[in-house]
């Protein structure tokens, strides 16, 4: 319509410039129609301005709209670029972490397993199937197989503790056990596991995935360390009952003393056909087989020093077997195996022939019901790595080896931890003391040895006795001694002169001082030490003898045979003790005593003694 009328008025235009009259008046219509073109025009005017401020909007809107979506995409790119680039270090990371992980394992020795229970499957890597020398399918073995590579009742802890993990019961597996390897021998492993969950169609698959390390050589030094810590508890144990042993036998001696030389006293007042002498020589004869139990007790506590000399052991076995021979019954066989010319020790005959018949002695009560065979054999050894014959207390070297073995019942592990312990036995009450074996490991220590045991049940047992070679004999005298009770030659040596006697003891002082008096000795006897020290300080010419018991409180005896040469250095002393033929020597030696006397002594012995120092 715009058009149209525009296309009109132009036309009327033309015609006006034509026509001045007509330019003149103008026709209402016209000029009504050129109102409603420019209203109309305005109307479109003012729609089209809207359009373009609409359209300026939308573009406004559309920019902001581009620019915001473009900012998001970069974001999103880099974002993509980042993840991008964390997953290539992630894998660059995963690689070098497996890298050291597999040295880690192979410095370390560890083998890698997999336990999958939904497919009953033991997955192993390639170091494990070398070790037990065998493959499995796609690294892959059964569980049945699995189980016949361990005890029956470690892998019956081993599935026990792998379902508790795997129902959540445990959060790691830690375990130690035993695996049959290729060289047909066991070894010990100490497995660590963890549960594993796997993405599978339906769910996840989960599995026990760890490392097993190796500890064979471990478990062989932890029991190393068991074994020395029984025998450091066995030392410490024999080592406390020998102090207490002695400790006993020598207040045992010197309650023998007082009942030996009161009797002998008694026994000379009265008629020697009287009943009264006859019951004292009972009491005498009973004192003797204390007397020996004392010195058995002593020997166990390895406080006596024996009398050594250099001895060729084989002939005191072929002694000591004569005498078994004809005690024990011909249903057990004693054979020998003794090698010739395989050097000599340094012992004393009298107790390695104790020993001997000891062992054999046992040996013969094992074997008592069924018979048997006792074996006696004697090699030389040389014990370079001493761990390894079970002997960790000798020092390297040359050792003659004394075994004795039988085929009696055997013993446990339990008995044998306990057969050195004193008064233990499995004899019947009659048939032993338990005090043999006890005796036998004090002699056998005592003479620088040692002393083993190996037995199976129902098979026998083994002792193996280790003895030093030795190349030369001892140069030393040993210090003379007296005090073999009851002499038996009833002829007493009298004698004069002043003796003081000293011992804590007032019952030993007393008969002492008796007994002294009876051979015809003035004696002053004291059971103060410090005291008697002082009665010498007074007067020290007053004395011609002072007889001193050895351990005693204040002053001891050689302390007081010092200090009364110190006074008066010809003054001679005699030590008494209980504890043991020998044993203070070198504090004796170094005392300047005398002579040495053992107790429980006799009056006979004391007589001889007093004489033979009051005569030098």
């Amino acid at each position: 319509k715009v058009i149209k009328a525009i296309e009109k008025t132009s036309k009327e235009a033309g015609n006006i410039q034509n026509d001045s009259t007509y330019q003149i008046s103008i026709s209402k219509k016209t000029f009504h129609e050129f109102q409603i073109v420019f209203e109309t025009m305005n109307t479109m005017a003012a729609q089209i301005n809207r359009q373009i401020d609409e359209l300026s909007e939308s573009r406004d809107l559309l920019e902001i709209n581009v620019r915001e979506r473009t900012e998001e995409l970069f974001n999103t790119n880099e974002d993509l670029k980042n993840k991008v680039i964390e997953k290539i270090n992630a894998e660059k990371e995963l690689v070098e972490s497996n890298s050291r992980l597999y040295l880690a394992a192979e410095a370390s020795n560890a083998l890698v397993w997999e336990w999958n229970p939904e497919q009953s499957l033991f997955y192993l890597d390639k170091r494990s199937w070398d070790i037990i020398g065998t493959s499995g399918r796609n690294g892959a073995m059964t569980l049945e197989k699995f189980a016949e590579l361990h005890y029956p009742e470690e892998f019956e802890v081993i599935k026990e503790k792998i379902t508790s993990l795997l129902k959540r019961k445990s959060s790691l597996y830690i375990n130690e056990h035993r695996v049959f390897v290729q060289n047909r021998e066991w070894r010990w492993f100490r497995s660590y596991g963890t549960l594993v969950q796997k993405n599978k169609k339906g769910g996840f698959l989960e599995s026990v995935v760890g490392i097993a390390v190796d500890i064979t050589d471990l478990k062989h030094a932890e029991e190393s360390n068991r074994i020395l810590e029984e025998r450091l508890q066995q030392s410490q144990k024999m080592e406390a009952m020998g102090t207490l042993a002695g400790g006993v036998a020598h207040d045992f001696n010197n309650i023998l003393g007082a009942i030996t030389g009161y009797s002998q006293l008694g026994k000379m007042s009265v008629s020697k056909d009287s009943k009264t002498a006859a019951h004292l020589d009972q009491v005498l004869q009973a004192c003797k087989r204390a007397t020996e139990i004392v010195k058995q007790i002593l020997t166990f506590s390895r406080q006596t020093k024996s009398e050594k000399s250099l001895c060729d052991m084989g002939s005191i076995i072929n002694e000591a077997l004569k005498l078994l021979r004809a005690s024990i019954p011909s249903t057990i066989e004693i054979q020998k195996n003794i090698q010739r010319k395989i050097g000599t020790v340094m012992v004393d005959p009298t107790q390695i022939h104790q020993v001997i018949i000891n062992l054999c002695t046992n040996a013969y009560h094992a074997m008592k019901k069924s018979g048997g065979t006792l074996n006696l054999s004697l090699e030389a050894v040389r014990i370079d790595n001493p761990e390894l014959y079970d002997t960790p207390g000798l020092t390297p070297g040359e050792y003659l080896c004394l075994t004795v073995t039988d085929t009696g019942n055997g013993m446990d592990k339990d008995i044998i931890k306990k057969i050195f312990d004193p008064y233990f036995t499995t004899k019947e009450k009659e048939e032993g003391t338990g005090m043999g074996l006890a005796i036998v490991h004090g002699i056998v220590m005592d003479h620088g040895g040692a002393i083993t045991v190996k037995s199976i049940m129902e098979k026998g047992t083994s002792f193996y006795l280790y003895f030093p070679v030795v190349d030369q004999k001892l140069t030393k005298e040993p210090i003379e001694t007296f005090g073999e009770l009851l002499s038996g030659t009833g002829e007493f040596v009298y004698g004069t002169g002043k003796i003081l006697v000293v011992d804590d003891e007032k019952i030993i002082a007393d008969v002492t001082e008796e007994m002294l008096k009876d051979l015809g000795y003035e004696v002053l006897s004291e059971t103060d030490s410090a005291k008697a020290l002082e009665i010498i300080k007074k007067d020290p010419d007053n004395f011609d003898l002072v007889i001193s018991d050895l351990i005693m409180p204040k002053i001891t005896g050689e302390v007081l045979a010092e200090e009364i040469h110190k006074i008066r250095k010809e003054m001679p002393v005699i030590i008494s003790t209980g504890l043991g033929k020998n044993v203070p020597l070198e504090i004796i030696e170094k005392s300047g005593a005398a002579a040495f006397l053992k107790k429980p002594f006799d009056i006979d012995d004391l007589a001889k003694i007093v004489q033979k120092v009051l005569s030098k």
